[in-house]
């Protein structure tokens, strides 16, 4: 499906790219849900669970989910409107020519709204520090997709509502590292993230930025390409198990 949202380092151009690196699993996770690009285009798992520290993205996504015809309804009623649309907060940060677009966007909300809640259909949502959420799942059967705010050094300005500063970036790395089951993370190429996850599996794509800016986006994945993919029926069957190499121990 396309973007409801606008979103600062949203993952819509690239999440089909993301989302083929991921393992089998039971459970998802994703603490910094932002636009939802990566869930709104991966296949449904067992348990879901979506989480955000910005209260407006979490606002919109639960009236999505709870009550989407009275969303799409008082939208498809109301007359385009530059101001309303940014205030709302769901195209702040356009610029330039993608403004052309923004009254064309209005006008399909409606239909994407209902996409959007059919997907979010048995998903929970949350709104709690990534942290707690990460320390909560930590199992081997879930999987987390980490996307948080990129490293105010790799920018210029801030863009978020909920900014990160450099130690809440260790620490978010950290329980990562201690998370049992599968782990993958998007950013650009720092120093920071590339000491602390030295010797994780990592890859690189082409993409751009809001205003057409080439830039490269990194994954990097506590797991090989080479690991067998596991089934449900797996999980079932063996409960709690250790695959040899699915880890990386730093």
């Amino acid at each position: 499906m396309k973007a409801i949202t606008k979103y600062p380092g949203s993952k819509w151009s690239i999440a089909d790219w993301i989302i083929n690196f991921f393992p089998e699993h039971h459970s998802y996770l994703e603490p910094f849900f932002g636009s939802g690009a990566v869930l709104f285009n991966k296949p449904r798992s067992h348990i879901e669970t979506i989480n955000d520290l910005d209260g407006n993205v979490v606002n919109l996504f639960e009236c999505i989910k709870k009550d989407p015809e009275r969303l799409a309804r008082d939208i498809y009623f109301t007359p385009y409107s530059r101001e309303v649309y940014e205030k709302v907060g769901w195209k702040n940060d356009v610029q330039g020519r993608e403004r052309s677009y923004a009254s064309q966007d209005w006008c399909n909300l409606p239909e994407k709204i209902m996409q959007a809640a059919e997907r979010l259909r048995g998903v929970q949502i949350e709104n709690r520090p990534a942290i707690e959420l990460i320390k909560r799942f930590n199992y081997k059967n879930v999987l987390i997709y980490c996307d948080p705010p990129y490293m105010l050094s790799t920018r210029h300005g801030k863009q978020y509502r909920m900014e990160m500063e450099d130690k809440e970036h260790e620490a978010l790395l950290d329980a990562l590292l201690k998370h049992e089951g599968y782990v993958v993370i998007s950013g650009y190429d720092t120093p920071l993230y590339n000491a602390v996850l030295k010797g994780w599996e990592k890859r690189q794509k082409k993409a751009y930025t809001q205003v057409s800016s080439p830039t490269q986006e990194i994954i990097w994945m506590n797991f090989g390409p080479q690991i067998k993919q596991l089934s449900l029926a797996d999980y079932q069957k063996e409960g709690k198990f250790e695959l040899p190499g699915s880890v990386i121990k730093l």
